[in-house]
């Protein structure tokens, strides 16, 4: 079942980071990189964030969560993250489904251009590279996109 998170509220701010912390930890293993910016995230930061929050549950738990913000007619994916005890259960693809079904926009996406099986995962949804960049020396982000369906 997917419905919006309310993250300003203290309770569900800490369901997110619940399942985000866990997620980013394995993505910094992936992307042997330990500073990506979710992972310093807080109670607090997720409850003023002016993102958009929704969620997945298994077993009346969160078990996966995605956030996006609109900018410019696009919706940016801030973060898109699995609990591990999740994993290849199908929520990333019933999450992203329940996105786009909800908007018919171009999406933007980035990710770490070494985290693999996120860049394959976008692209399985029709995203394109359209850039690369190195935020910290030596980290390398792919930025994706998906161009809204016509008619």
């Amino acid at each position: 079942m997917i419905q919006t998170l309310h993250h300003q509220n203290a309770e569900t701010a800490k369901l997110i980071l619940d399942v985000q912390l866990p997620a980013y930890r394995k993505e910094a293993e992936i992307i042997n990189f330990e500073g990506i910016p979710q992972l310093s995230d807080t109670v607090t930061s997720i409850q003023t964030s002016e993102e958009t929050f929704i969620g997945c549950f298994r077993e009346g738990k969160v078990a996966g969560v995605l956030s996006f913000e609109h900018v410019d007619g696009t919706i940016r994916i801030c973060r898109l993250v699995v609990h591990p005890r999740y994993f290849r259960m199908g929520i990333a693809k019933e999450i992203m489904e329940h996105l786009f079904v909800a908007n018919n926009k171009d999406f933007v996406v980035s990710t770490g251009a070494d985290n693999m099986p996120a860049v394959k995962f976008y692209k399985k949804f029709g995203f394109h590279e359209v850039e690369r960049s190195e935020p910290v020396k030596g980290v390398y982000l792919t930025h994706l996109k998906k161009e809204a369906k016509n008619g």
